[in-house]
């Protein structure tokens, strides 16, 4: 028989949200360096490079503008930075691959490593790969919740108030808590939903539940729970806590006789904190979903993909963009329905400057190469796990050829004398959060 664990709740209250916050807290970064979670598709160093030329430029530009001492120091915060590689890649892209101006800024660049989980970022920072830039002041540890925007604290519990030049959140969107909508021929719905699980015999739910909790890490626990949902008449306004969300979610639908949307609650309500934190600054969002508005058409059901016990909601990029007109902003989009991560550049200004779009343009033109370290590192996995060596070699060789020194890439992952996967700085199996059957990291 079932147990509910439950009532019904909308979607984003719901137990798996629970599990999902407690395998954060107790899994570390061994989720990201045995595999679990992805991060390699934002994280390579191709990848981190292009990103890296569009912050170098809205800290040139904000110096232009006044807005940034000639010497001052230049704050980066990165949310939810995970294992760390991002951060690594990207004071070596300044080093070495975004010219003078990069090597400048990286002189003055401070870059605030967060993540909400505290056993993640103490794991992450006394890794090899970021110890170094602990030691030198170039990287700051902080905890920091989307849930609690405005509490950016260090290590030590104090709070920290730099403004930012940019805000980096790789794959961080599809993994807050999400609502579900729909729009129907008589209003608008919500998801709702009530999860059990399968026992011999009677029992109450408050043990079954509480061990749910207690073991969060336990394999195929979100799959073993089983769910029932409803689809609930809601008053948008009512539901939402602020006139901007209803606003964008009549927008992004608007000319849909039904349509359905993940709507990226926390992450969107995070935005308008940080705007405080970075004036005229940049979040910049790297994630899997869909860029195509035509996506949100029709009734059906969303369901999340599970990494371990973790939850990833699809992001609809044009829901983000339609709450960035409404707030004011203005957002640049990636323009491939077929990568599979999408970028998303947030301005907090009505327009950016002619020079940025033309950077973030041209970043976009050299999006290939990182999805193409991806796309080779993914497959030679594969070959590994298939035992199909020269495959597996002819596949890691071309992403040498993309990033030959990184020690988070191939090299430091592979020892040839019998292809047997190695640990490196900071990283895990080959390619670790690149294994086949993944959104290609």
């Amino acid at each position: 028989m079932q147990i509910a664990l439950e009532d019904f709740v909308p979607f984003d209250q719901s137990l798996q949200w629970r599990i999902h916050d407690a395998y954060y807290a107790s899994r570390g970064i061994a989720a990201w360096k045995e595999g679990a979670l992805p991060y390699f598709g934002t994280g390579n160093y191709p990848a981190v490079r292009r990103d890296a030329r569009l912050i170098v430029e809205v800290a040139e530009e904000l110096v232009r503008a006044g807005r940034l001492g000639p010497e001052e120091e230049i704050f980066v915060l990165e949310i939810g930075g995970g294992l760390g590689q991002f951060a690594y890649n990207f004071f070596r892209a300044l080093r070495e691959g975004c010219g003078k101006a990069g090597r400048e800024i990286g002189a003055r660049a401070r870059f605030v490593f967060s993540d909400y989980s505290l056993a993640s970022l103490q794991e992450a920072v006394g890794t090899s790969a970021l110890e170094g830039l602990v030691r030198s002041g170039k990287l700051i540890a902080a905890q920091f919740d989307l849930r609690r925007p405005g509490e950016l604290r260090d290590l030590e519990g104090r709070p920290m108030r730099p403004s930012f030049a940019a805000i980096v959140a790789n794959y961080v969107c599809c993994a807050a808590p999400t609502k579900m909508f729909r729009k129907t021929q008589g209003g608008y719905e919500e998801k709702h939903v009530r999860f059990g699980l399968e026992a011999e015999k009677e029992v109450a739910p408050g043990p079954l539940l509480e061990a749910c909790l207690k073991e969060p890490t336990k394999p195929d626990l979100l799959k073993s729970l089983e769910a029932c949902a409803e689809w609930r008449p809601v008053d948008l306004e009512a539901v939402l806590p602020h006139p901007l969300h209803a606003q964008a979610i009549r927008a992004a639908t608007e000319g849909f006789a039904e349509a359905t949307l993940a709507y990226p609650l926390v992450f969107l309500e995070a935005l308008r904190a940080l705007e405080r934190m970075a004036p005229g600054g940049m979040v910049l969002i790297n994630d899997f979903g869909s860029i195509l508005r035509e996506n949100l058409k029709g009734l059906k059901d969303l369901e999340p993909t599970l990494y371990g016990n973790t939850l990833s909601c699809a992001v609809s990029f044009p829901v983000i963009e339609a709450f960035c007109r409404k707030a004011g902003w203005d957002m640049s989009l990636s323009d491939s329905p077929f990568s599979d991560v999408h970028t998303a550049a947030i301005r907090f200004m009505p327009e950016a400057p002619r020079s940025f779009r033309e950077a973030f343009r041209k970043a976009n033109a050299q999006k290939k190469k990182g999805e193409e370290m991806t796309d080779f590192a993914c497959s030679g996995a594969e070959a590994l796990e298939k035992k199909d060596y020269m495959r597996a070699i002819r596949q890691f060789m071309r992403c040498l050829r993309l990033d030959p020194e990184s020690p988070q890439s191939i090299n430091k992952h592979v020892t040839f004398s019998g292809i047997r996967p190695a640990q490196g700085p900071g990283t895990g199996k080959v390619p670790a959060g690149a294994h086949a059957g993944s959104r290609l990291c």
